[in-house]
């Protein structure tokens, strides 16, 4: 066993459905096979490598395999960080039915090895399904620590001087260098560029006709011919700067090495023309990073980021990788939108402290709205979130996480935040804490001279009104039937009411049908169960205000030992 496989398998929550981790060496379609259980989280499992050599300073983790399950399930693959002591997230499992491949970022044995052991996790962080199903075909360590040390170039250089017995052709075939793979250095850690090629091999040979008379001709010396090889010059050059890492190339050494054969008076010798055959292999791409975690900011009250001796324009990374999306004042300081976090920076003299407060990143990058007072996001886990002075998980991703590539609009003079696809869309009220769906196809609200604008990438279409509440017990966990909700409202045409419910907390809501609210402003819409979500909806666009739903029904199995006995009429109603 290598210490790239898997040493030990532990098991935190979960079990093994079939196959064993020696089924995770080799993508080999034998699988090892492990159950969803009900409960949060769903699995939690653990691979364990040993024996990691002391010369590893990178590695990278590579998975094969699915997960088999529900698309609004997340399941993290995560590698345990002996220097901060938690899991880093290394990538999403979504939802599929066929084995792909997965590759970590390059990773520093410095953080994530101690005594020679690597501990990676595979976790379903939502409450779990007993059908579900994690397939693993390959889970393995790749050794990157080539990618990060130095060799210099060097060249060899045959010749082969001419034969005398085959036809005169010649044949210089060129072996072009190959470097290291696409490395990305992290910009806070210089390390040396690696640039190291192969040998370039250059065979050059003289193959000529040999004439034969009979009786043979007399011996003329001034057909004697001489050969001589001019120098061959090969010129490589690097162009380019890697943040505060220089590029050094070595001297390129060549070595002529002739090989002479034996040498045949009396012959006319006859060159063809030398064919140069150049074949390029590469095993990779060396290219500069484009610093896309960084931030810069200029020179007070200029458009002039050179930094210089007044120390005034300065940079520096994030501590999250992936690129920077959005960077937006937010009070005093400076909010920072990336792939893999959210950050704020704090002025402090003539630089910026970094407060680091969320570190999974935004869906995509048109997931971010808001003004100098507040911001809003959608995470990868399709979660709304609020960033003042601090964090706010404001969530709804059962709504938001099925849609596509999501755009936030904000319209601050309403203070309603605008959440669209282009097929579906949302509308979240800040000032109310109320969501309910809105328009499909906005992509930006704004206002000049005096003129509100709102942009959108097809025919703005309002949908039916229809709101729905949170979830309620109304105060016990005993089952209770539903008999009645009055509406508290004045619109000009009819209302309807809908009840959501379900007897364990465990299953998913179901809905009963839509039932008209009358003159008095009661519907009649019975339903038992044991938590509710309670809905509204109107047939036409107009404005209104919902002033109180009140609901009525009873409790089974009702007893005055019950702790909310005291909140509960003699008639039952609650």
């Amino acid at each position: 066993m290598a210490w790239t496989e898997v040493d030990s398998f532990v098991i935190n929550t979960g079990s093994v459905d079939s196959g064993a981790e020696t089924d995770t060496y080799l993508d080999d379609g034998n699988k090892h096979v492990l159950n969803e259980v009900s409960g949060t989280p769903g699995f939690d499992y653990e691979y364990h490598y040993a024996s990691v050599p002391g010369a590893v300073t990178h590695f990278r983790v590579k998975f094969n395999g699915f997960y088999s399950g529900n698309p609004a399930h997340v399941v993290l693959v995560e590698v345990w960080d002996f220097i901060l002591s938690n899991w880093d997230t290394l990538f999403l499992l979504p939802d599929a039915g066929a084995d792909a491949d997965y590759y970590s970022a390059d990773l520093p044995a410095a953080d994530h090895v101690s005594g020679g052991v690597v501990r990676l996790r595979i976790v379903h962080i939502n409450p779990g399904v007993g059908t579900h199903l994690l397939y693993v075909d390959q889970i393995v360590l790749e050794d990157m620590s080539a990618s990060y040390s130095t060799a210099a170039p060097t060249t060899t250089l045959t010749t082969a001087a001419p034969s005398t017995t085959a036809v005169p052709t010649t044949t210089l075939t060129t072996l072009a260098p190959t470097t290291a793979g696409p490395t990305t250095v992290p910009p806070s850690t210089p390390v040396p560029v690696v640039i190291d090629p192969d040998p370039i091999d250059l065979f050059i040979g003289l193959r000529q006709t040999a004439l034969h008379y009979n009786p043979p001709m007399p011996y003329n010396e001034g057909l004697n011919t001489s050969y001589e090889v001019d120098p061959v010059e090969i010129t490589l050059s690097v162009i380019g700067s890697l943040q505060d890492v220089g590029i050094a190339v070595e001297p390129i050494e060549i070595t002529i090495t002739p090989v002479f054969g034996s040498v045949s008076t009396g012959f006319i010798i006859t060159p063809d023309p030398i064919n140069i055959y150049i074949s390029i292999t590469a095993t990779g791409i060396l290219t500069d990073p484009q610093m896309c975690n960084w931030v810069q900011w200029s020179k007070i009250g200029h458009l002039d980021f050179t930094i210089d001796e007044s120390n005034l324009a300065g940079k520096r990374p994030l501590d999250w990788p992936g690129c920077v999306y959005h960077i937006h004042r937010l009070g005093v300081m400076v909010a920072v939108y990336g792939a893999n976090g959210v950050s704020l920076l704090k002025p402090s003299s003539v630089h910026f402290g970094m407060d680091t407060i969320y570190k999974l990143g935004l869906k995509n990058k048109g997931a971010f709205a808001g003004d100098e007072n507040k911001h809003f996001f959608v995470d990868v886990l399709g979660q709304l979130f609020k960033v003042t002075e601090g964090l706010e998980k404001l969530d709804y991703s059962e709504f938001i996480n099925p849609l596509g590539t999501v755009i936030l609009s904000y319209d601050k003079e309403k203070d309603l935040l605008y959440i669209c696809d282009g097929t579906s869309g949302f509308i979240y009220s800040d000032s109310t804490k109320s969501f309910g769906r809105g328009p499909a196809t906005i992509t930006g609200i704004g206002a000049r001279n005096n003129i509100l604008s709102v942009a959108s990438a097809g025919a703005i279409t309002t949908p039916k009104f229809e709101v729905c509440t949170d979830i309620y017990d109304l105060g016990t966990r005993k089952p209770k039937t539903i008999h009645s909700v009055e509406v508290g409202s004045d619109p000009s045409q009819f209302l309807f009411t809908s009840v959501d419910y379900r007897t364990s907390y465990k299953d998913p809501f179901k809905q009963i049908g839509w039932f008209l609210v009358n003159p008095d402003g009661k519907s009649y819409p019975k339903c038992y169960g044991v938590e509710f979500r309670f809905r509204l909806k109107s047939m036409i666009y107009e404005y209104f205000e919902v002033d109180y739903l009140k609901v009525r029904g009873h409790i089974h199995g009702f007893s005055y030992l019950d702790t909310v006995a005291r909140t509960v009429a003699s008639d039952g109603q609650v």
